[in-house]
């Protein structure tokens, strides 16, 4: 076995909050923590900042994975955070040479419990020195909440590599989904160290909005002096935490060395990628403030193309450095142009929505995403017989082969889908064949239009038009969504000469003219629960009437003035037996 390691360390800003203090001296331990200045010491020359080698002792370590650990401290005896490095020891007799690189021949990934090397769910590629590659990730049986992915890889040689994680949150469908507008943000909490529980931190308050950026007084009051971390992660309106975003920060004793309240920032500094020293960044001067908010822009010309870190920090007036803030970014010289999207933005339930993308150069494929787990492939896509759920924001992305943040560009467009109105329409009436325009109404809501035949302008022409008539009712609302209802409209004969052909009631109406009331009589039946309806010659119904007396009169008081009415009679099952023309006159 291995008995001693060599590593490179390198002690600059991140090993601590100590400032501008020279460092004088560091330690290193493996697995555990044996506490600030009970490890293995390690020396060097006093400097604000250090790099070197050092032989570390490993004899005594089993074979398998460990975790290396080094911290300094500076010249007021305060500790930094220590910085963690994890190797693996291996067996003399499984490798014992400084070979090649073997290649990388096979991988696996297991979701939050480690199976094994060699059990997890395998996947391939091609034998290679190094592997980028795109994964579909099955997440069907994993529970609302954080979960972690974990991949590893083996080499030619049969051994396995330390696994690389990732921590996400599984959302309910029915919590969230794409169709619905973005929820707004409602709670925060924050926790130190150890995390007590989703919604269970100390709770941080503000007014719901769809992002937050808040300065908060947090309690550090019972915290030991030494590295800690800040973690803070908020909720939707909808109830759903997010991933925690996390924070190193170091307690020092109440007395500080330093009078560190009653300083002022006065520059700051940004580099890229590579930390050239405090002070050897793009440095840049700044009025005194307290807190430091504004908009600058830099130059990244002399970047290659793809993945770069971004690192600030600033200067306070006792010429100390703060700890660097860092952020992602990456440089296209070739960004694929942003794609459009053709398509309506509002149509009516029940229609296909057409989704239509213009060709961009250089993209070699076309992915759709949209509402209700919708996703599809090339320029144009539809979807038949559209319904609310396909309402929300569809997204065409753009891609070409490489993978990169430059090789996919992406547009967005909105479309609602409007439900159709709810249309009624009942006629239930009867009218002569004598009438010549029957203005049709009852449907509802108002507004809409009558169809069929024989009608023009919302009115029925009955003239010599014996039968039953289909009448349709259309309803357009202010979307242009309509709705269509429909009703029977029977054609009756109600010429006097053809009455006694068609109907052989025997029942007697008179006195036909009259000016008060009309009497019912038959000879053969008693018209005790007929009924009697009255209507004009356009058809509208003014009077009806059951049968209950054995010699029947019915008053025409109240129909109307003087002029021609149309008298229906119908038996107990409800057949039109009966239809004669009386006249009214004024005496």
């Amino acid at each position: 076995m291995l008995k001693y390691i060599f590593v490179s360390f390198s002690v600059l800003f991140f090993h601590a909050l100590l400032f501008a203090q020279n460092l004088t001296s560091g330690e290193y331990f493996f697995d555990t923590e044996p506490g600030n200045g009970k490890a293995q010491t390690f020396s060097f020359v006093s400097d604000t900042q250090v790099a070197g080698s050092i032989e570390l002792d490993i004899s005594t370590l089993s074979p398998g994975f460990h975790f290396l650990y080094t911290r300094v401290k500076n010249s007021t005896g305060v500790w930094s955070h220590y910085e963690g490095r994890s190797f693996y020891i291996l067996e003399n007799s499984t490798y014992t040479t400084f070979d090649s690189q073997p290649n990388l021949v096979q991988g696996e990934w297991f979701l939050d419990t480690d199976p094994g090397n060699g059990k997890a769910t395998a996947f391939s590629f091609a034998s290679t020195g190094e592997v980028s590659k795109s994964l579909d990730i099955d997440l069907a049986n994993l529970s609302e909440g954080f979960h972690h992915l974990f991949i590893r890889v083996k080499a030619e040689n049969g051994r396995w590599s330390h696994h690389e994680g990732r921590m996400f949150y599984v959302i309910e469908p029915s919590k969230y989904t794409m169709s619905e507008d973005q929820p707004m943000l409602s709670a925060a909490e924050y926790f130190m160290d150890k995390d007590p529980g989703v919604g269970k931190g100390k709770p941080i308050s503000f007014l719901p909005a769809d992002s937050v950026s808040m300065l908060a007084d947090l309690d550090v009051s019972n915290l030991t002096e030494g590295p800690h971390t800040l973690s803070v992660r908020v909720r939707n309106s909808k109830g759903v935490w997010s991933l925690y975003e996390q924070r190193s920060f170091f307690i020092i004793e109440s007395t500080p060395v330093l009078p560190l309240a009653s300083t002022q920032l006065k520059a700051y500094e940004w580099y890229v990628d590579k930390d050239p020293g405090f002070g050897k960044g793009n440095k840049l001067a700044i009025a005194l403030t307290d807190t430091l908010l504004t908009a600058v822009d830099l130059s990244m010309l002399n970047l290659t193309d793809g993945a770069h870190l971004l690192y600030i920090r600033v200067q306070n007036t006792l010429n100390q450095w703060s700890l660097m803030e860092t952020r992602k970014f990456t440089i296209c010289s070739n960004l694929l142009s942003i794609p459009e999207i053709t398509s309506k933005s509002t149509i009516c339930s029940g229609d296909t929505l057409y989704l239509t993308g213009k060709s961009v150069v250089g993209a070699s494929g076309y992915l759709w995403k949209g509402p209700n787990n919708f996703t599809g492939t090339g320029l144009k896509v539809n979807i038949p017989n559209a319904s609310e759920v396909q309402s929300g924001v569809y997204t065409l992305f753009a891609t070409r082969a490489g993978g990169t943040g430059c090789d996919t560009s992406s547009a967005s467009f909105s479309v609602s889908v409007k439900s159709l109105p709810i249309v009624t329409f009942e006629l239930d009436t009867s009218i002569c064949d004598t009438v010549k325009s029957f203005q049709l109404t009852g449907g509802i809501p108002l507004g809409g239009t009558y169809s069929g035949a024989h009608i023009t302008n919302n009115a029925f022409n009955a003239i010599n038009q014996l039968g039953s008539y289909d009448v349709y009712y259309t309803f357009s609302d202010k979307n242009g969504c309509f709705s269509k209802a429909s009703s029977l409209l029977e054609v009756v004969n109600c010429t006097q000469s053809s009455l006694n052909d068609i109907y052989l009631s025997g029942i007697n109406i008179y006195p036909n003219p009259t000016s008060d009331f009309l009497y019912l009589g038959s000879n053969s039946k008693s018209l005790l629960g007929y009924s009697v309806h009255i209507s004009d010659l356009l058809g509208r119904e003014l009077h009806t009437e059951k049968i209950t007396n054995l010699n029947p009169q019915i008053s025409l008081k109240k129909i109307g003035g003087s002029g021609v009415y149309l008298v229906q009679i119908y038996d107990q099952s409800g057949e039109l037996i009966q239809c004669t023309q009386v006249v009214l006159s004024e005496y």
